[in-house]
């Protein structure tokens, strides 16, 4: 099926549906559907219905896709669309002018259509083609907004570049997105492991996760230094693939080091509420703050304040956004949990 949604659950559309249009899964794990599991969640206790629907394009193609998702809407007209836009979710790689046929057919058909940027800034990059898919997302965006009803972003209008227009203005409304991570401030009673941990929530695939990695290794090095033994957690995606670099950076030293892996989001909370500080970065960049992890740290819940004597000896720790070139910039990136 072009469209991953059976006919009985059409048929049995209630009037006032909702549904969330997903392009192609992400893996290992695919946020955006995550997403779209809680907001059912949510919308159920308001007696709303929402119905996931996945546009199979990379099994079919585009042609069947849409012709599917166009009958599939006038067979039972929808209150609302929510359409999900990734740059990659929607692609010829990362040219994501798909979305442009999507938001076309749904109109159509008479359904009122919400755009849901989860990503509304473009990708960075100085090559030639990086260039060419910045140029291509946002023109493809601003014409998603201007086709939609409306557009939630994850992220504060305000630090997007394109939607500063005064035309979107009226459009763009701000929701951020929610963590499916159990926050754990306000247990105070957590215990907290026997000795410094540092947990590193996802890392970047590739090339960029061994230099991840080595800035990774000189800050925990330097804590090591100062507070004794040190017990590194790296979990997450990506964390695979760099277990290997931090073992090599840190072998002979007294930095412990367990790589978690892509685990529950209970098991990861629990890690997060157990560990004494929390690692992580951005780039920032004069569009704004950019996650290369593209996630945001709001997926990252610090656990409750420390209570170990020893912990009142590592370095001052600020949680400001720095630049990701320089390793003062990762030693500012550190925040006390």
């Amino acid at each position: 099926m072009g469209v991953a949604v059976s006919r009985a659950a059409v048929d049995q559309d209630a009037d006032g549906a909702v549904v969330a249009v997903l392009g192609r899964r992400d893996t290992p794990t695919d946020g955006v559907d995550d997403y779209c599991v809680r907001l059912q969640a949510a919308l159920a206790k308001r007696q709303r219905t929402l119905r996931p629907v996945r546009l199979d394009w990379p099994e079919l193609g585009w042609a069947n896709a849409l012709r599917q998702l166009r009958r599939y809407s006038q067979r039972r007209p929808w209150d609302c669309a929510l359409v999900q836009y990734t740059p990659l979710m929607w692609p010829a790689r990362g040219f994501p002018f798909g979305v442009l046929s999507v938001l076309s057919v749904l109109r159509r058909s008479q359904v009122r259509v919400i755009l849901v940027a989860h990503d509304p800034s473009p990708f960075p990059g100085n090559r030639i083609r990086d260039r060419a898919r910045r140029r291509t997302q946002v023109a493809v965006l601003r014409c998603a907004a201007r086709i939609a009803d409306g557009v939630i972003s994850t992220i504060p209008p305000q630090q997007v570049q394109w939607m500063r227009d005064p035309a979107m203005t009226s459009k763009v409304r701000f929701i951020p997105v929610g963590s499916n991570v159990s926050e754990r401030w306000a247990e105070s009673n957590v215990a907290k492991a026997d000795e410094p941990t540092v947990v590193v929530f996802g890392v970047t695939h590739g090339s960029r996760g061994c230099t991840e990695a080595s800035l990774i290794a000189a800050v925990v090095q330097r804590a090591s230094a100062e507070v004794g033994p040190v017990h590194l957690i790296v979990l997450g995606r990506g964390s695979g693939e760099v277990a290997e670099a931090l073992h090599q950076s840190l072998d002979g030293g007294t930095v412990r080091i367990s790589v978690g892996g892509l685990l529950p989001p209970g098991q990861v909370s629990d890690v997060l509420a157990r560990a004494h500080v929390q690692l992580y970065y951005v780039v920032e960049s004069r569009r704004g703050v950019v996650p290369p992890l593209r996630v945001s740290p709001v997926g990252c819940q610090s656990s409750p304040a420390p209570t170990r004597r020893q912990l009142s000896r590592l370095p001052r720790l600020a949680s400001g956004w720095c630049r990701k070139e320089t390793y003062r910039g990762w030693h500012a990136n550190w925040r006390r949990c």
